[in-house]
């Protein structure tokens, strides 16, 4: 496993790791979902519904790359900086 050195290391790590654990897990259970629903009609209901979470989740995993993780690594640069420097 990837040992992060610093802030922004860890930051693009933990993004890299959640969104393909993410990813994997979601079509593992939406696979799941739709084998059996010829089988299970209530799973139907259940795959529409788990689609719309999993919408939910991406659209959530993209706000967390976008944003927190950028400011997070912004936020290390300018805490590295020389006092009275300018920012970035």
């Amino acid at each position: 496993m990837h040992s992060p050195e610093n802030l922004n290391d860890l930051t693009e790590f933990l993004g890299r790791w959640h969104e393909q654990h993410l990813n994997r897990r979601l079509a593992a259970i939406g696979e799941l979902l739709h084998r059996h629903a010829d089988t299970h009609p209530e799973l139907t209901v259940l795959a529409d519904w788990f689609g719309e979470l999993r919408e939910m989740l991406r659209l959530h995993g993209i706000k967390e790359t976008r944003f927190l993780f950028r400011h997070i690594r912004l936020r290390q640069r300018t805490a590295r900086l020389p006092h009275g420097a300018a920012k970035p």
